[in-house]
């Protein structure tokens, strides 16, 4: 174990800051990155500290934000993109409105909510410029890889009612999965993900 660092895999980096410094300024001087690398990926949402005598590690967005040394953090330093989110007409994804809720038809190679290391790239960011001062939430979730209807909430209490109707087996999701091979067997298939402790996942 060292000052700078005691792990490292291509996903994330843990580290201790080597100094009293801004974050971007521990981000270069750990990562060996320069400042326009190590402010974007704060920015957008690959960096996370941990308070003295918390358990779970904190999002930090501000790469101005003061560092003290010995301080632990966590790096996502190849923050995951989702380029489709800039080629799509989310005014015409939303297919119905209400004061409580949305109905919004979601691309694949989005994610339905912000991600570990990615805090712009998906439903809930893209939506909020088009309702500003609306508290924008997913009341559920599709898969990244996944294109359909998503209900987005706009307030609290819909999201309270929504997730109690889920609970209680009140909503239901339906699939349809559409397959370029002529003949597929039908089964249960197997689907594998690389052994990890910690987010990312990687599928194979």
């Amino acid at each position: 174990m060292t000052s700078a660092t005691w792990g490292y895999s291509e996903y994330a980096r843990h580290a201790y800051a080597p100094s009293d410094a801004a974050a971007w300024q521990v981000l270069v001087d750990v990562l060996g990155v320069d400042e326009s690398r190590a402010r974007y990926i704060i920015v957008f949402g690959g960096f996370y500290l941990m308070p003295p005598g918390d358990v779970k590690a904190r999002r930090v967005s501000d790469p101005t934000h003061a560092m003290t040394k010995g301080q632990y953090m966590r790096i996502h330093p190849m923050p995951r993109q989702y380029p489709v989110c800039a080629t799509t007409d989310w005014d015409a994804s939303v297919l119905q409105e209400n004061d409580w809720c949305m109905l919004v038809n979601k691309p694949a190679a989005v994610p339905s909510h912000p991600t570990v290391d990615n805090l712009h790239h998906n439903v809930v960011a893209c939506l909020k410029p088009l309702r500003p001062g609306t508290q924008i939430s997913a009341a559920h979730r599709l898969d990244v890889a996944t294109s359909g209807l998503i209900v987005m909430c706009k307030r609290p209490s819909f999201m309270t009612a929504f997730s109690a109707l889920h609970a209680a087996g009140a909503i239901s999701k339906r699939y349809t999965a559409l397959l370029r091979l002529p003949h597929v067997p039908l089964g249960v298939l197997t689907h594998y993900m690389m052994r990890s402790s910690c987010a990312p996942k990687i599928y194979r």
